[in-house]
């Protein structure tokens, strides 16, 4: 399964929360929640970091129930 890679400022898809993670996957312990069309938030760091990116790691989910 491919992961979409979603740039720091981009609207997110859907809902849910997403993780900033470095180039090749690897965590930086940040995630935040995103409504579906609302921006991601744009991150700074140092230049030899590299680029960054969030993915969803966790979609919202609207439970049903029948009476």
């Amino acid at each position: 399964m491919a992961i979409l890679r979603h740039q720091p400022g981009e609207t997110a898809p859907i809902a849910g929360t997403y993780a900033l993670v470095g180039h090749f996957g690897e965590a930086t312990d940040f995630a935040v929640w995103c409504d579906q069309g609302e921006r991601l938030p744009i991150v700074t760091v140092a230049a030899d970091i590299g680029p960054l990116w969030f993915h969803l790691v966790d979609e919202a989910h609207q439970d049903t129930r029948a009476a």
